[in-house]
């Protein structure tokens, strides 16, 4: 069994804040500027990309100035069209909004998942600067189907089994529940690794393979930025930009530290 990794930083200071994330497959940044409560401007920045118009997505980053910075990241990403945005960096800037309105700054999450998680178990945890704060048993439903689109299948009905209170709750719908349930800093925790679980699927697949490609475009069209159809035409993939971050998670987001 293999681990997925995947680091989210959020650095700030007055009037600005920062927020990075990398894992195998990609390596994004936002630097957000704010008056408090409102986005004054926003930056982004595409370091590694799966895909070629990934680069192109900053530029739609604009349409989230002027926006209130909401305490849930889940509210943020409902005010603009989270499907014309790069996902990524769109829920970079919400959970660096929400950590401006807690004055909660200079965290790094730290998610760990095995895969492939199938109907067995397997421990997914998170660490805030070093503490854990979740311990995830999650299982996936057996495959009943061709193998691509039977994954993208079991993977919305990943379950968490334990601990108590998660123990029986869907991914899909984990959200809505735990904002009713936790604080704003367990919630925060929570987004961060529901997003790495379902991101790790994709280490069982080779995304640099032609015909892996040329499906997952026809399959997720409309998804995000890259998969709009109006990019569908010039959206290539970026061979050789997966890495492998299992064995060294001191890589992970290496550059802020070179930088």
């Amino acid at each position: 069994m293999g681990i997925y990794r995947r680091s989210v930083r959020v650095s700030g200071r007055s009037g600005a804040i920062s927020a990075d994330m990398e894992d195998d497959f990609h390596r994004f940044g936002v630097d957000l500027t704010h008056d408090g409560g409102t986005v004054t401007s926003i930056r982004g920045r595409a370091l590694r990309t799966p895909w070629n118009t990934c680069h192109l997505a900053p530029n739609a980053l604009s349409a989230l100035e002027g926006l209130p910075l909401q305490p849930c990241p889940s509210d943020f990403v409902l005010q603009t069209n989270p499907r014309a945005q790069c996902t990524h960096m769109y829920e970079l800037a919400a959970l660096a909004g929400s950590h401006v309105l807690r004055d909660h700054f200079d965290v790094e999450y730290a998610a760990v998942v095995p895969y492939p998680i199938e109907a067995e178990p397997a421990r997914a945890t998170l660490h805030r600067n070093g503490e854990l704060l979740l311990d995830w048993l999650v299982r996936r439903p057996a495959a009943t189907g061709p193998h691509d689109s039977a994954l993208e299948h079991r993977v919305a009905g990943d379950e968490i089994v334990s601990p108590a209170p998660f123990a029986g709750r869907r991914l899909a719908t984990l959200m809505r529940w735990a904002r009713e349930q936790f604080s704003p800093e367990i919630y925060d925790a929570i987004y961060v690794l529901r997003r790495a679980v379902g991101i790790s699927a994709a280490r069982i697949i080779d995304l640099d393979a032609e015909d892996t490609a040329t499906l997952l475009l026809t399959q997720k069209s409309g998804d995000c930025f890259a998969f709009q159809p109006e990019h569908r035409a010039t959206t290539l993939r970026e061979r050789g930009s997966t890495l492998n971050f299992g064995d060294r998670a001191e890589a992970l987001l290496r550059d802020l530290a070179e930088g």
